[in-house]
C-alpha cells in the first residue's frame, strides 16, 4: 500500500470513528431522555383525576355458589372509582384511587357491596408529547359488605399488585386512559382523565 492509500484509510477510519461515537453519545442520550424527561402533559407539581369504569372482574359471584346463582346473581353497579395523582419529582407520581361494585340477588334481597381503597406509585415514561405510558405499584384495601334486610356482615382483605397504563391527551386538560392491573375489583380500567396543571 502506497502511502497516499494509506492517508486516505487513515482519515477514513478516523471520520468513521468519530461519526461512530457521535451517534452512540446520540444514542445513549436519547435512551437517558427516554427515563428523565418529564412527559408534556405530566410535569411536576401536577395533578391529574382519572374516572373509569372497570372491566373482567375478579369477582365471580355466580362461580361461588351455586345456589344463590339458581335465583340469579346481577351485577347491580359495575366496577366504577376515581384516581387522584400528583407529580412529586420528575416522573415520579403517587396519588390513592377509591372503587366501588355491588352485586344483587334479588329473590333473596342480598346485596353484596365491594369497596376498594388503594395507595399508589407510578413512573411515568417520555416517550410522546400527547402519550403518557406508566407503571407502577400499589397496596389495595378491600372491604365486601353483605346485607340483607337488617342484617349486614362484611369481610376485610389487603393485597398489592402491579400495574401498567397508557393516557393519551385529545386537548391540554382532557385525555382517555386504560389501565391493566387487578385491584381487587377488576383487572382492567377504561376512562378519561383531566390534568391540572
Amino acid at each position: 500500500m502506497n502511502k497516499s492509500n494509506f492517508s486516505l484509510l487513515f482519515i477514513f477510519h478516523f471520520a468513521l470513528s468519530v461519526w461512530c461515537s457521535s451517534m452512540e453519545a446520540q444514542v445513549l442520550s436519547d435512551v437517558g431522555d427516554f427515563f428523565t424527561d418529564e412527559p408534556e402533559y405530566y410535569e411536576e407539581d401536577n395533578f391529574v383525576i382519572q374516572a373509569h369504569i372497570g372491566l373482567f372482574s375478579p369477582l365471580k359471584m355466580k362461580e361461588w355458589s351455586q345456589e344463590i346463582n339458581n335465583f340469579g346473581v346481577e351485577s347491580s353497579v359495575p366496577a366504577v372509582g376515581l384516581t387522584f395523582e400528583k407529580n412529586i419529582i420528575g416522573n415520579l407520581g403517587i396519588g390513592a384511587t377509591g372503587a366501588f361494585q355491588q352485586w344483587s340477588v334479588p329473590v333473596l334481597g342480598y346485596h353484596y357491596r365491594y369497596y376498594a381503597g388503594s395507595v399508589r406509585a407510578a413512573y411515568h415514561f417520555a416517550i410522546h408529547d400527547r402519550l403518557d405510558p406508566y407503571l407502577g405499584a400499589a397496596a389495595t384495601y378491600r372491604r365486601m359488605s353483605l346485607s340483607s334486610g337488617d342484617s349486614v356482615s362484611s369481610n376485610d382483605s389487603f393485597t398489592a399488585h402491579l400495574f401498567f397504563g397508557i393516557r393519551y391527551y385529545l386537548g391540554r386538560s382532557f385525555g382517555l386512559f386504560t389501565e391493566i392491573g387487578s385491584d381487587a375489583l377488576t383487572y382492567t380500567k377504561f376512562g378519561i382523565s383531566l390534568y391540572l396543571p
